[in-house]
Order: C-alpha cells, then structure tokens, then sequence
C-alpha cells in the first residue's frame, strides 16, 4: 500500500476540491439540522500526513478568529476559534498488509485474497474467519 506522503496528501487534496467538499458539508448539516452558524468561507480544508499514526488526518482550520453560534437542548453556546485553529474532522489510517494481517489474525479472522491496482496503491481484501482447532 502507497505511503509515499505526496502521493497521498494529493489524493486527499483532489483538485476538483471534491474530498475537501465531503468535509464542508459536515458544517454545511451542522448549521441546517442543529442550527450552527458556521462560515464556510472563513475555513480551508487542510489535509495533514501523521507519519507517527501513519494516517491522513483531515482538518478544516480557521481564518481568523471567529464565533460560532449552536443551539444545544437546553441552551445557546458560542464556540471560538482562533485563526489558525483546525477541527480534525477525520483520519484516515494506513496500514501494511503485514499490519492488517496481524489486526485480523488477532480477531480470529486471516487473508483469503488480496486484488490491488497496478501501483498497489489501493487493496481489497477478503478475509475469512480462522476455523477452530478441535
């Protein structure tokens, strides 16, 4: 599996912005469905390689020092973000197939088969659960 951090920061940065949009629209429901305030435009998506969580993390950082208004059960909050400041919306692990192996080997399950793309960048695996010893 690709760790090369250029080849995944630019998958997760795509040019079309569609990944960053996936993003924005977790705010985009926050302010429809909770009533939040979120400024779309006053946040830029900025994906981030964690080499020690070999992961993807996934923030969307403030452009300035800002409120945002939600509306809780019982009460009115006001959020502050300073510039600068990001919310980390989600990571994105990768592991070897050594790691996976080992991960599903511990829950009682181990490898069938593997199919990849041609740079093996992106793995499928079917996984079968390990047969008890009599």
């Amino acid at each position: 599996m690709c760790h090369d951090p250029s080849v995944l920061l630019s998958a997760y940065n795509d040019k079309n912005g569609v990944v960053a949009d996936f993003q924005f629209n977790v705010l985009r429901r926050l302010n429809r469905e909770f009533g939040y305030n979120f400024n779309l435009d006053q946040f830029r998506y900025q994906p981030i390689w964690n080499e020690h969580k070999s992961s993807v993390e996934q923030h969307l950082q403030s452009l300035c020092s800002q409120q945002v208004k939600c509306i809780d059960q019982f009460e009115e909050k006001t959020l502050h973000f300073d510039k600068g400041e990001t919310i980390n919306m989600i990571d994105s692990y990768k592991f070897s197939i050594e790691e996976i192996n080992m991960l599903l080997n511990i829950t009682g399950f181990t490898i069938e088969h593997i199919w990849n793309d041609e740079h093996k960048w992106i793995n499928v695996i079917l996984a079968r659960k390990l047969s008890l010893a009599s």
